[in-house]
């Protein structure tokens, strides 16, 4: 071989082929655009526009379209399984559309033999499939068993009252788990901010901007709110508030009053708000003086004084700090979370919400294939400041419910919807059941969990398949249910390399509430941009606010 032979033949592998295949592209796509305009005028009841054109005869490995409301999404997923068995690319069988739930999955059959029937594509059918009929398809294939999902799965109500008793029953064999439990409704029910961003305390004497607790007095932070809380569940007796027994006032300074007071053995008791240096946040002006002040009068007068602080609170020091210091003067603590609540005040978390949240939980652990020691990290990567042992509480009354919830499915030989994707996903990973399906489309991909989008990937691992998603993640709400919209917002980075097309034209709304819609979404940095536009005639205003006296009149 001539030197200057493998010069050229180097020079031509050096070559800027990217622009080459752009240009190439563009050219199929005009010719397409001509070739097949017949198919595409009649795949739906109208033409398809431009957009939904280019997203149908687009065949890159990997397709996500970004549409937005009301654009034609499942137009756009039929017209493109009829353009592939138009064009020869795949047989019908090779084609699977999936959806969120049974209803999803039945319109979108019945649009396409719609579609099939009025381009005279007779006897033409393309599978549409749930996601979790899929998998539980894959999982029979390859165990050769296929499982069975309780009724107490399926039906959510049941869900409720299967993790009721669990908890229930939980509570019943472990006094630790009860402690934790209900410390965690009744006290730690809510979130902290970051320190440095806490605000200043109402101005002795005022009463705007107080929390209430359980039971007393409004407090004036979040923090003393939890500690009344505490002490509601302790039932321990304290005053709020309540003027010191010597006189303070001056022409300048009203009568101090300490935060709380344990009448039973003549103690006050100062939380101040002072990170582990002891400061204050910096927008406490003056706040560190006062402190100083409260210290030495109580040492002048000789009155008893112990102090928490936010610090401890968040470092969860404070309870047993606070424990030691009342139990050594007397006070005897006597835990009972069913204490009555005042009628004028709200209740602590409830069970059935806290519940509610550890059953949406469940879902995203499973769906991301989360560990213990993964959300562990997570929560002390968390930036300083935060509240982060309310988080850990949280897992640590989490995670004995996850395993009686998943002991239940193993003693009912059965597997949730969770598990059903992961293990289908897994069951194709490792080829135990590689279904033949070379076009894998996916709709409303916004509402994709890790776990789908898992098992999309696993589908198309082979070299020679597609993967085809649409979906808004404007529209993206289902993340209670396990949804997570970064499977779409970072699709390549899940996917690979591909395209990212868009459906911008909206039939929906008129351009004036396409505006508004747009300018709110688009606050957030994360979301995928969109240009909506629209030639659909407004009709009145775009935006109307009315009034209700309540949320049961909405409807009317």
């Amino acid at each position: 071989i001539r030197l200057e032979d493998i010069e050229r033949v180097l020079t031509f592998w050096r070559a800027d082929w990217s622009i080459k295949w752009r240009e190439f592209n563009k050219e199929h796509t005009k010719r397409e655009l001509v070739a097949c305009e017949p198919l595409l005028s009649k795949v739906e009841k109208r033409p398809l526009n431009d957009e939904q054109a280019r997203a149908v005869i687009c065949f890159d490995n990997r397709v996500l379209v970004a549409a937005s409301a009301g654009s034609g999404k499942t137009s756009t997923m039929v017209a493109k399984a009829a353009y592939a068995i138009d064009r020869g690319f795949f047989q019908p069988k090779e084609i699977v559309m999936l959806a969120f739930n049974k209803d999803a999955a039945k319109e979108l059959a019945e649009r396409a033999e719609e579609s099939f029937k009025r381009l005279k594509m007779e006897g033409v059918t393309v599978r549409a499939k749930t996601f979790h009929r899929l998998g539980l398809a894959i999982i029979g294939y390859a165990t050769k068993k296929k499982p069975r999902v309780p009724e107490w799965v399926v039906k959510e109500p049941l869900a409720f009252k299967k993790l009721e008793e669990l908890v229930d029953h939980l509570k019943d064999n472990s006094v630790a788990f009860r402690s934790r439990w209900d410390l965690f409704r009744l006290v730690f029910g809510r979130d902290l901010p970051d320190f440095k961003s806490m605000k200043a305390p109402p101005k002795a004497g005022t009463k705007a901007g107080r929390l209430n607790p359980i039971q007393g007095d409004p407090v004036k932070s979040l923090e003393e709110c939890m500690i009344a809380n505490w002490l509601h569940y302790n039932g321990v007796e304290y005053v709020y508030e309540r003027p010191y027994e010597h006189d303070t006032a001056t022409a300048t300074h009203s009568q101090y009053r300490p935060d709380f007071y344990y009448p039973k053995i003549g103690l006050y008791h100062e939380h101040f708000a002072l990170d582990e240096q002891g400061q204050p946040p910096g927008h406490f002006e003056g706040y560190l003086q006062d402190a100083l002040w409260k210290r030495a009068l109580h040492r002048e007068r000789g009155t008893h004084l112990i102090e928490t602080t936010s610090h401890q609170i968040r470092q969860n020091t404070w309870v047993e700090h606070l424990t030691q210091e009342l139990t050594s003067r007397g006070i005897e603590l006597d835990p009972n979370p069913d204490r009555p609540v005042p009628p004028d005040r709200q209740p602590p978390l409830s069970t059935t919400k806290l519940i509610g949240l550890i059953r949406t939980f469940i879902a995203h652990v499973k769906s991301n294939c989360l560990t213990e020691d993964e959300l562990l990290k997570r929560v002390d990567e968390l930036p300083m400041g935060l509240f982060k042992h309310r988080y850990k509480m949280f897992l640590d009354i989490f995670w004995p419910v996850m395993e009686a919830w998943n002991k239940a499915l193993k003693d009912d030989k059965g597997l949730d919807f969770e598990d059903m994707l992961v293990q289908a996903a897994e069951h194709v990973e490792q080829g135990r059941c590689v279904p033949n399906f070379r076009l894998v489309m996916a709709d409303e991909f916004q509402d994709a969990s890790k776990a789908r989008a898992r098992l999309c990937r696993a589908l198309v691992s082979v070299p020679g398949r597609h993967f085809f998603a649409v979906g808004d993640d404007w529209q993206s709400i289902n993340r209670f249910a396990g949804a997570d919209v970064s499977v779409m917002t970072e699709f390549r980075e899940y996917f690979g390399s591909g395209q990212l097309l868009k459906l911008e034209q909206t039939f929906r709304c008129p351009q004036a509430l396409c505006d508004v819609s747009s300018r709110f979404v688009s606050r957030n940095p994360v979301q995928l941009t969109k240009t909506v536009y629209s030639k659909t005639p407004a009709v009145g205003p775009a935006l109307k606010a009315v009034m209700v006296p309540d949320a049961d009149s909405i409807d009317n």
